[in-house]
């Protein structure tokens, strides 16, 4: 639904103190996961977000509690960030509320900021690299320590009887890729290898964003940065996460990573305090997990499971069909791509 019909919008009023609607919501096109509401209130402007809730997972609130914990210290901390609204009464950043179907809508809410995110790192220059880089360096410098237990495997692995067991549900349903992803199985082994090599390289754990790509980066009118959707913070590896954000910023889902904007990352990033050195094969090994679980998830979606209407579909199968494109220029990468930083 695109126009608002499926938000309870008094009642998310109601439960984050937001004084009376102006209007309906109006949807903000971009998320990948979630829908994204701008509303009008008496009290101002705010973004809702609409979560697409795992109600199989019953961890599902208690980590995104976690994730606002982390960000909370980060707005302590003067990491650039929207506003957070705290849940009236629990102040917990998720209010479960009664929806149009079986099942409760969950939200969350931030005050609106004025910005913009880059829809393709073909527009990302050297001075912005070096500033996400410091953004990034921003968080990581408040060593906030690791709540839980870090598990012994780091990184996801599906195995090969799981994608296997995908490709045969995906021709099943006869959908039009089915056959790619099937001869494409040798390239998600060689990552899923590669995933496994990586997980006992030495790096340090702390809670961080976990999230730092483009569309979560919003550029203010101003010219300054605000990092955006904590959602995901939580117990990350430093150096695996830095990887990961400078080949996201050096245009690495797009064509092969640009080595002046992967320099200039790190550069901004050293610069602002984050120490991390000359990276080595095994710190790809977060970035190939993160390829892995997102394809798994969209393939998932293309088969039906965790979707938010059609527009879901629709944009897992655009997800899907970029997978496919890089997967082959993933699987062995980490040497080429590290050897660009000369």
């Amino acid at each position: 639904m695109s126009d608002g019909a499926s938000l309870p919008v008094t009642a998310v009023c109601a439960a984050f103190g937001l004084g009376r609607p102006l209007g309906p919501p109006v949807p903000v096109a971009g998320g990948l996961s979630h829908r994204l509401w701008r509303l009008a209130t008496t009290r101002g402007e705010f973004a809702v977000k609409e979560l697409n809730r795992d109600f199989d997972d019953p961890n599902y609130l208690r980590w995104y509690e976690r994730a606002f914990r982390v960000e909370l210290a980060a707005l302590e901390g003067r990491v650039p960030l929207p506003l957070p609204v705290p849940a009236l009464g629990s102040g917990a950043c998720i209010a479960e509320l009664p929806g149009t179907g079986a099942r409760p809508v969950n939200v969350r809410v931030h005050h609106w900021a004025e910005g913009e995110t880059l829809a393709s790192a073909l527009a990302v220059t050297d001075g912005l690299a070096a500033a996400a880089g410091g953004l990034l360096a921003r968080v990581h410098g408040l060593r906030l320590p690791p709540i839980g237990v870090m598990p012994a495997a780091r990184f996801m692995v599906f195995g090969a009887a799981h994608w296997r067991t995908l490709c045969e549900r995906t021709a099943a349903a006869r959908l039009p890729w089915a056959d790619r992803l099937r001869v494409l199985l040798p390239e998600i082994d060689a990552l899923e290898a590669a995933v496994s090599a990586g997980q006992d390289a030495p790096d340090r754990v702390q809670m961080t964003h976990r999230d730092m790509d483009l569309k979560n980066v919003l550029i203010t009118p101003a010219g300054g940065l605000l990092l955006l959707d904590w959602d995901q913070a939580g117990p990350d590896v430093i150096c695996g996460e830095t990887v990961s954000a400078m080949l996201d910023w050096a245009g690495a889902w797009e064509r092969e990573p640009l080595p002046t904007l992967m320099h200039a990352f790190l550069r901004g990033y050293r610069a602002c305090g984050g120490g991390i050195e000359q990276p080595a094969p095994a710190d790809l090994a977060r970035f190939q997990a993160i390829f892995l679980a997102w394809t798994e998830y969209n393939v998932r979606r293309c088969l039906g499971e965790r979707l938010q209407g059609e527009g879901s579909r629709e944009i897992a199968a655009r997800e899907v069909a970029l997978a496919l494109v890089n997967l082959p220029r993933f699987a062995g990468a980490e040497v080429r791509w590290l050897a660009l930083l000369g």
